[in-house]
């Protein structure tokens, strides 16, 4: 999301959205990573992501080969 008058990157702090198999998901970049491939990853702090932690700790209890983390 952006106001008006704020630029279109995507900075430290900037508030964001991440829909992905079903469950939206609304948080806040904490930390912005360029990789060796000058790709930008961005460490995110979701908000009430009960849903995802049970998901996640729910594919490790079935020995589930991906790893899921909060860089996007």
């Amino acid at each position: 999301m952006r106001l008006e008058g704020e630029s279109y990157s995507i900075d430290v702090g900037t508030f964001v959205m991440n829909y992905h198999h079903g469950l939206l998901r609304f948080g806040v970049v904490e930390n912005k990573v360029t990789g060796e491939n000058n790709w930008a990853y961005f460490d995110v702090r979701f908000f009430e992501d009960d849903i995802h932690i049970a998901k996640v700790a729910w594919d490790k209890k079935m020995n589930s080969k991906k790893v899921s983390t909060n860089r996007i």
